[in-house]
């Protein structure tokens, strides 16, 4: 019996390895996420609860530069990435724009 993999799958595994940097819009329930890759293009768009980014964040194979807007939450959000071996790297919400994509 052959197991097919889906296609979907296989593509997320590879735009996944793709990623260089993580963009993140924090928020009080959902995270929404953007993987671009060295050429900061979009290869990752998704939306995540609270639990399911810090576990992603630990499935990802190579370590990334985790951006995200310096709020109050951002402090301890940039701990955990630590803790997974991930760069963290707060920016001022002036200097937000250029991120968002």
């Amino acid at each position: 019996m052959k197991v097919q993999i889906s296609k979907k799958k296989t593509e997320t595994a590879r735009n996944e390895a793709a990623i260089e940097r993580v963009c993140v819009d924090l928020a009080k329930s959902t995270f929404h996420v953007v993987g671009l890759d060295a050429d900061r293009k979009t290869v990752f768009r998704r939306k995540f609860n609270r639990k399911g980014f810090l576990e992603w964040l630990g499935t990802l194979e190579k370590k990334v530069l985790v951006v995200m807007e310096a709020c109050a939450g951002s402090q301890w959000w940039g701990q955990q990435c630590q803790a997974l071996g991930h760069t963290a790297m707060l920016i001022p919400p002036h200097r937000v724009k250029p991120y968002a994509l």
